[in-house]
Protein backbone atom coordinates (compact mmCIF):
# COMPACT_ATOMS: atom_id res chain seq x y z
CA UNK A 1 0.00 0.00 0.00
CA UNK A 2 1.28 3.45 -0.91
CA UNK A 3 -0.17 6.87 -0.13
CA UNK A 4 0.85 9.94 -2.10
CA UNK A 5 -0.15 13.52 -1.38
CA UNK A 6 0.73 16.33 -3.78
CA UNK A 7 -0.87 19.73 -3.27
CA UNK A 8 -4.63 19.10 -3.49
CA UNK A 9 -4.29 15.54 -4.80
CA UNK A 10 -4.42 12.49 -2.54
CA UNK A 11 -3.63 9.12 -4.13
CA UNK A 12 -3.82 5.68 -2.51
CA UNK A 13 -2.21 2.78 -4.37
CA UNK A 14 -2.46 -0.98 -3.83
CA UNK A 15 -0.53 -3.39 -6.00
CA UNK A 16 0.68 -6.95 -6.28
CA UNK A 17 1.99 -8.95 -9.25
CA UNK A 18 -1.53 -9.64 -10.56
CA UNK A 19 -3.29 -6.30 -10.30
CA UNK A 20 -3.06 -2.73 -9.11
CA UNK A 21 -5.62 -0.29 -7.70
CA UNK A 22 -5.33 3.49 -7.62
CA UNK A 23 -7.96 5.70 -6.04
CA UNK A 24 -7.81 9.34 -5.21
CA UNK A 25 -9.35 12.72 -4.80
CA UNK A 26 -8.82 16.02 -6.63
CA UNK A 27 -10.79 19.24 -6.89
CA UNK A 28 -12.61 17.62 -9.83
CA UNK A 29 -13.77 14.67 -7.73
CA UNK A 30 -13.02 11.00 -7.17
CA UNK A 31 -11.07 8.85 -9.64
CA UNK A 32 -10.31 5.11 -9.75
CA UNK A 33 -7.86 3.10 -11.85
CA UNK A 34 -7.70 -0.70 -12.01
CA UNK A 35 -4.94 -2.57 -13.84
CA UNK A 36 -4.82 -6.35 -14.29
CA UNK A 37 -1.54 -7.88 -15.43
CA UNK A 38 -1.86 -10.91 -17.72
CA UNK A 39 -5.15 -12.58 -18.64
CA UNK A 40 -8.29 -11.40 -16.89
CA UNK A 41 -9.76 -13.79 -14.27
CA UNK A 42 -11.99 -16.50 -15.66
CA UNK A 43 -14.55 -15.58 -12.98
CA UNK A 44 -15.46 -12.48 -15.03
CA UNK A 45 -18.11 -12.86 -17.74
CA UNK A 46 -17.70 -11.46 -21.26
CA UNK A 47 -19.69 -8.30 -20.53
CA UNK A 48 -17.50 -7.51 -17.53
CA UNK A 49 -14.29 -8.22 -19.46
CA UNK A 50 -15.34 -5.79 -22.21
CA UNK A 51 -15.18 -2.94 -19.70
CA UNK A 52 -11.40 -3.29 -19.64
CA UNK A 53 -9.10 -1.83 -22.33
CA UNK A 54 -6.26 -4.11 -23.38
CA UNK A 55 -2.79 -2.56 -23.62
CA UNK A 56 0.80 -3.72 -23.81
CA UNK A 57 3.46 -2.53 -21.40
CA UNK A 58 7.07 -3.38 -20.68
CA UNK A 59 7.23 -4.90 -17.19
CA UNK A 60 10.57 -6.14 -15.87
CA UNK A 61 12.04 -5.94 -19.38
CA UNK A 62 9.26 -7.97 -21.01
CA UNK A 63 6.17 -7.00 -22.99
CA UNK A 64 3.10 -7.93 -20.96
CA UNK A 65 -0.66 -7.66 -21.46
CA UNK A 66 -2.29 -5.11 -19.18
CA UNK A 67 -6.06 -4.71 -18.89
CA UNK A 68 -7.09 -1.25 -17.72
CA UNK A 69 -10.35 0.02 -16.24
CA UNK A 70 -10.77 3.73 -15.48
CA UNK A 71 -13.55 5.44 -13.57
CA UNK A 72 -13.61 9.22 -14.11
CA UNK A 73 -10.71 11.28 -15.44
CA UNK A 74 -7.35 10.56 -13.82
CA UNK A 75 -4.64 13.15 -13.24
CA UNK A 76 -1.37 12.23 -14.96
CA UNK A 77 0.31 11.75 -11.58
CA UNK A 78 -2.08 8.86 -10.77
CA UNK A 79 -0.63 6.62 -13.48
CA UNK A 80 2.88 7.67 -12.47
CA UNK A 81 2.07 6.72 -8.89
CA UNK A 82 1.17 3.17 -9.96
CA UNK A 83 4.16 2.80 -12.30
CA UNK A 84 6.65 3.94 -9.65
CA UNK A 85 5.06 1.97 -6.85
CA UNK A 86 7.61 -0.59 -5.60
CA UNK A 87 6.09 -2.01 -2.44
CA UNK A 88 3.73 -4.98 -2.50
CA UNK A 89 0.74 -5.35 -0.24
CA UNK A 90 2.27 -7.54 2.43
CA UNK A 91 0.71 -10.39 4.36
CA UNK A 92 0.97 -9.79 8.08
CA UNK A 93 0.82 -13.08 9.92
CA UNK A 94 0.30 -13.22 13.67
CA UNK A 95 3.39 -14.21 15.59
CA UNK A 96 3.10 -17.38 17.62
CA UNK A 97 5.09 -15.83 20.43
CA UNK A 98 5.60 -12.18 21.26
CA UNK A 99 9.28 -11.21 21.08
CA UNK A 100 8.83 -8.30 23.47
CA UNK A 101 7.08 -7.53 26.71
CA UNK A 102 4.77 -4.65 27.50
CA UNK A 103 6.75 -2.18 29.60
CA UNK A 104 5.60 -0.67 32.86
CA UNK A 105 7.78 2.37 32.36
CA UNK A 106 6.35 5.63 33.60
CA UNK A 107 6.52 8.66 31.33
CA UNK A 108 9.11 10.10 33.70
CA UNK A 109 11.31 7.04 33.21
CA UNK A 110 10.76 7.17 29.47
CA UNK A 111 11.88 10.80 29.44
CA UNK A 112 15.16 9.85 31.11
CA UNK A 113 15.73 7.11 28.51
CA UNK A 114 15.17 9.56 25.68
CA UNK A 115 17.34 12.27 27.23
CA UNK A 116 20.44 13.07 25.16
CA UNK A 117 19.43 10.55 22.46
CA UNK A 118 19.01 11.20 18.77
CA UNK A 119 15.29 10.58 18.34
CA UNK A 120 13.06 10.18 15.33
CA UNK A 121 9.30 10.42 15.81
CA UNK A 122 7.36 8.19 13.42
CA UNK A 123 3.59 8.62 13.47
CA UNK A 124 0.72 6.50 12.19
CA UNK A 125 -3.06 6.55 12.12
CA UNK A 126 -3.35 6.11 15.89
CA UNK A 127 -2.37 9.71 16.57
CA UNK A 128 -5.22 11.05 14.40
CA UNK A 129 -8.10 8.77 15.43
CA UNK A 130 -9.11 11.20 18.18
CA UNK A 131 -9.74 13.81 15.46
CA UNK A 132 -12.18 11.46 13.75
CA UNK A 133 -9.87 10.75 10.82
CA UNK A 134 -10.55 7.28 9.30
CA UNK A 135 -7.54 4.97 8.99
CA UNK A 136 -6.42 2.91 6.00
CA UNK A 137 -7.12 -0.41 7.69
CA UNK A 138 -10.77 0.58 7.82
CA UNK A 139 -10.62 1.62 4.17
CA UNK A 140 -9.22 -1.79 3.14
CA UNK A 141 -11.86 -3.69 5.12
CA UNK A 142 -14.84 -1.63 4.02
CA UNK A 143 -13.86 -1.62 0.34
CA UNK A 144 -13.18 -5.36 0.44
CA UNK A 145 -9.63 -5.25 -0.92
CA UNK A 146 -8.11 -8.73 -0.72
CA UNK A 147 -5.31 -9.70 -3.09
CA UNK A 148 -5.50 -13.32 -1.94
CA UNK A 149 -8.64 -13.67 -4.07
CA UNK A 150 -8.70 -13.62 -7.91
CA UNK A 151 -11.64 -11.21 -7.69
CA UNK A 152 -12.18 -9.34 -4.45
CA UNK A 153 -15.24 -7.33 -3.48
CA UNK A 154 -13.59 -4.04 -4.50
CA UNK A 155 -12.88 -5.20 -8.05
CA UNK A 156 -16.37 -6.65 -8.45
CA UNK A 157 -18.00 -3.43 -7.23
CA UNK A 158 -15.84 -1.18 -9.45
CA UNK A 159 -16.94 -3.26 -12.46
CA UNK A 160 -20.64 -3.52 -11.62
CA UNK A 161 -21.47 -0.53 -9.37
CA UNK A 162 -18.65 2.05 -9.54
CA UNK A 163 -20.99 4.71 -8.14
CA UNK A 164 -21.04 2.89 -4.78
CA UNK A 165 -17.23 3.09 -4.56
CA UNK A 166 -17.21 6.75 -5.59
CA UNK A 167 -19.76 7.62 -2.90
CA UNK A 168 -17.81 5.79 -0.21
CA UNK A 169 -14.50 7.40 -1.24
CA UNK A 170 -16.12 10.83 -1.30
CA UNK A 171 -17.13 10.44 2.36
CA UNK A 172 -13.74 8.92 3.24
CA UNK A 173 -11.72 11.81 1.80
CA UNK A 174 -14.16 14.41 3.16
CA UNK A 175 -13.69 13.04 6.68
CA UNK A 176 -9.93 13.54 6.43
CA UNK A 177 -10.45 17.20 7.21
CA UNK A 178 -10.00 17.65 10.93
CA UNK A 179 -8.26 19.70 13.59
CA UNK A 180 -4.96 18.86 15.29
CA UNK A 181 -5.32 16.93 18.53
CA UNK A 182 -3.51 17.68 21.83
CA UNK A 183 -1.03 14.95 20.81
CA UNK A 184 -0.18 16.74 17.55
CA UNK A 185 0.33 20.05 19.35
CA UNK A 186 2.53 18.55 22.09
CA UNK A 187 4.61 16.58 19.59
CA UNK A 188 5.29 19.77 17.66
CA UNK A 189 6.77 21.40 20.77
CA UNK A 190 8.67 18.27 21.88
CA UNK A 191 10.29 17.76 18.47
CA UNK A 192 11.36 21.43 18.38
CA UNK A 193 12.97 21.20 21.84
CA UNK A 194 14.78 17.96 21.04
CA UNK A 195 15.66 18.99 17.48
CA UNK A 196 14.02 15.74 16.36
CA UNK A 197 12.46 15.05 12.97
CA UNK A 198 8.92 13.78 12.45
CA UNK A 199 8.23 11.22 9.75
CA UNK A 200 4.63 10.26 9.13
CA UNK A 201 2.58 7.80 7.13
CA UNK A 202 -0.52 9.98 7.64
CA UNK A 203 -1.90 12.16 4.87
CA UNK A 204 -4.46 14.10 6.95
CA UNK A 205 -2.25 17.20 7.26
CA UNK A 206 -2.84 17.50 11.04
CA UNK A 207 0.87 17.72 11.85
CA UNK A 208 1.23 20.60 9.43
CA UNK A 209 -1.84 22.32 10.89
CA UNK A 210 -0.22 22.04 14.32
CA UNK A 211 2.88 23.80 12.96
CA UNK A 212 5.21 20.80 12.61
CA UNK A 213 7.59 20.26 9.74
CA UNK A 214 6.91 16.71 8.64
CA UNK A 215 8.37 14.39 6.04
CA UNK A 216 5.63 12.18 4.64
CA UNK A 217 6.56 8.67 3.49
CA UNK A 218 5.38 9.51 -0.05
CA UNK A 219 7.64 12.57 -0.30
CA UNK A 220 10.75 12.31 -2.53
CA UNK A 221 12.83 13.46 0.46
CA UNK A 222 11.73 10.32 2.33
CA UNK A 223 13.51 8.00 -0.11
CA UNK A 224 16.61 10.20 -0.11
CA UNK A 225 16.83 10.08 3.68
CA UNK A 226 16.43 6.31 3.93
CA UNK A 227 20.10 5.39 3.71
CA UNK A 228 22.44 3.36 5.89
CA UNK A 229 24.38 6.33 7.27
CA UNK A 230 21.29 8.25 8.36
CA UNK A 231 19.63 5.21 9.94
CA UNK A 232 22.76 4.43 11.97
CA UNK A 233 22.68 7.92 13.48
CA UNK A 234 19.22 7.39 15.01
CA UNK A 235 19.37 6.06 18.57
CA UNK A 236 15.63 5.68 19.12
CA UNK A 237 12.56 5.66 16.92
CA UNK A 238 9.39 6.58 18.80
CA UNK A 239 6.58 4.95 16.83
CA UNK A 240 3.39 6.75 17.82
CA UNK A 241 0.14 5.11 16.77
CA UNK A 242 1.90 2.92 14.19
CA UNK A 243 0.23 -0.49 14.13
CA UNK A 244 2.13 -2.04 11.21
CA UNK A 245 5.34 -1.48 9.30
CA UNK A 246 3.44 -0.84 6.07
CA UNK A 247 6.36 0.04 3.80
CA UNK A 248 9.17 -1.78 5.61
CA UNK A 249 10.82 1.37 7.02
CA UNK A 250 11.23 0.00 10.56
CA UNK A 251 12.59 -3.28 9.18
CA UNK A 252 15.25 -1.36 7.23
CA UNK A 253 16.09 0.64 10.34
CA UNK A 254 16.77 -2.55 12.30
CA UNK A 255 18.76 -4.05 9.42
CA UNK A 256 21.12 -1.06 9.22
CA UNK A 257 21.11 -0.22 12.93
CA UNK A 258 20.70 -3.42 15.00
CA UNK A 259 21.56 -1.50 18.18
CA UNK A 260 18.77 0.99 17.57
CA UNK A 261 15.67 0.81 19.72
CA UNK A 262 12.03 1.18 18.71
CA UNK A 263 9.68 2.47 21.40
CA UNK A 264 6.07 1.96 20.34
CA UNK A 265 3.28 3.82 22.11
CA UNK A 266 -0.12 2.50 21.09
CA UNK A 267 -3.28 0.96 22.49
CA UNK A 268 -2.50 -2.43 20.90
CA UNK A 269 0.82 -4.29 20.51
CA UNK A 270 2.24 -3.73 17.00
CA UNK A 271 3.68 -6.45 14.81
CA UNK A 272 7.17 -5.04 14.21
CA UNK A 273 8.86 -5.03 17.66
CA UNK A 274 11.82 -7.21 18.60
CA UNK A 275 13.11 -8.46 21.94
CA UNK A 276 15.09 -5.29 22.72
CA UNK A 277 12.27 -2.91 21.83
CA UNK A 278 9.73 -1.35 24.16
CA UNK A 279 5.94 -1.27 23.98
CA UNK A 280 3.91 1.15 26.09
CA UNK A 281 0.17 0.64 26.16
CA UNK A 282 -0.96 4.26 26.37
CA UNK A 283 -3.55 6.63 24.97
CA UNK A 284 -1.51 9.02 22.82
CA UNK A 285 -3.76 11.97 23.64
CA UNK A 286 -2.63 11.65 27.25
CA UNK A 287 0.83 10.16 26.81
CA UNK A 288 2.38 12.76 24.48
CA UNK A 289 1.23 15.83 26.50
CA UNK A 290 2.49 14.04 29.61
CA UNK A 291 5.82 13.39 27.88
CA UNK A 292 6.04 17.09 27.04
CA UNK A 293 5.37 17.95 30.69
CA UNK A 294 8.14 15.60 31.86
CA UNK A 295 10.63 17.10 29.41
CA UNK A 296 9.75 20.58 30.69
CA UNK A 297 10.30 19.46 34.30
CA UNK A 298 13.61 17.86 33.34
CA UNK A 299 14.72 21.09 31.70
CA UNK A 300 13.76 23.13 34.78
CA UNK A 301 15.77 20.82 37.04
CA UNK A 302 18.83 21.06 34.81
CA UNK A 303 18.56 24.86 34.84
CA UNK A 304 18.38 24.91 38.64
CA UNK A 305 21.29 22.52 39.07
Amino acid sequence: MYVYKFRDIIIITFKNRHRGYVMGHTKRGIFILVEHYGDLPKELNDEEKHKFVRKERVINGRKEKVYVLRVNKLPQIAQKSLDNYIFLLRKFSKRKKMLFKASRLSMQQLTKILKDKRILFYTGAGISCFAGVPDLKRLINELGIDFNKPIDRFLRTVITKPGDIILYLFHFFTNLKGKPTPAHSSLKRISAKLNAEILSENFDGLHQKAGSKVIHNSHPLWKKRINEKWLKEIDVICALGVSRDWDGFLKRYKAHNPNGIIIAINLKPPSYLGKDDIFLRRDLQRAIPQLEKEFNLLKEKSCLA
